[in-house]
């Protein structure tokens, strides 16, 4: 029953991309009170349609021209191990590409007055996203506008050598190297990166310097996938790095030291009891 209430609650729309609107922040926190609402509903008896995902005016129909119901019949395997977690701050589709980047400014000392060109071979989902309008994605106007543009995101992974929350902050956007080496970067459709998508989010990066010379990488999987998924370390640095903004030192160690037990926990009340108050 909670899983047909939640269908109900499904919304979301990417048009926050036209202004680089708030609305891509509350899509996660929207979709968890939904979840509470449809399960404090299931357990007071709530009637829910049974056929949610795969009837005829479902979750599949109401979302998907191509859906295959029939991929999930006899799995009985739990796919959340299989998703990803962002190890930079912007869209999915900037994830390889900045690992590409960062890989080139590390092994190849790459310094941004140098850079001629950049160029970033893209799926052919992403391009629009991340990479039209051109000019528009070279100047982000606003932070949102900034984590959906490619040229942006290269540009800081190459001059700050990370794309954390602090690279994507109203100061930097108007940081003129940054700029200047944003106006340099150009995304390339490449259906040979299309052929493995989604199973795979393939990406490359070129950069040609002034004096001619040319540094490739290419990254068949992003950090934070699956098959290249961060260590426990990260994650937990991740995790600190992020609630460091909202919480006090004392109450993000709680926090951690919670979920680092949570599994060994016999229920939900040690975690709870670790977030709240979250101020404290």
């Amino acid at each position: 029953a909670a899983l047909g209430i939640a269908g109900s609650q499904a919304a979301g729309s990417m048009e926050f991309l036209a202004n680089g609107a708030w609305t891509k922040r509350l899509h996660p926190g929207w979709a968890a009170l939904a979840g509470l609402h449809a399960a404090t509903l299931a357990g007071a008896g709530f009637r829910a349609p049974t056929t949610i995902l795969e009837g005829r005016s479902g979750f599949l129909h109401a979302y998907s021209d191509g859906a295959d119901p029939a991929a999930l019949e006899g799995s009985g395997n739990y796919e959340l191990l299989q998703t990803s977690v962002k190890p930079h701050a912007c869209c999915r589709y900037m994830q390889g590409p900045i690992d590409g980047a960062l890989a080139l400014r590390a092994s190849h000392h790459v310094d941004p007055p140098d850079v001629e060109r950049i160029e970033v071979g893209m799926l052919a989902a992403g391009h629009p996203i991340v990479c039209e309008p051109l000019d528009a994605k070279r100047r982000p106007a606003s932070v949102v506008d900034a984590q959906f543009s490619l040229p942006f995101g290269i540009a800081v992974a190459l001059v700050c050598g990370s794309a954390s929350p602090a690279e994507f902050a109203p100061p930097r956007l108007a940081d003129p190297t940054v700029l200047r080496l944003a106006a340099c970067v150009v995304g390339v459709r490449d259906s040979r990166l299309d052929a493995v998508f989604p199973r795979e989010w393939p990406s490359w990066i070129r950069i040609t310097l002034r004096d001619g010379r040319v540094h490739e990488a290419a990254v068949p999987r992003p950090r934070g996938d699956a098959g290249n998924f961060p260590t426990p370390a990260e994650l937990d640095a991740k995790f600190r790095t992020l609630a460091a903004r909202a919480l006090p030192d004392v109450a993000v160690a709680r926090l951690a030291a919670a979920v680092e037990a949570f599994g060994e926990a016999p229920s939900v009340a040690p975690l709870l009891a670790a977030a709240v108050p979250l101020a404290g």
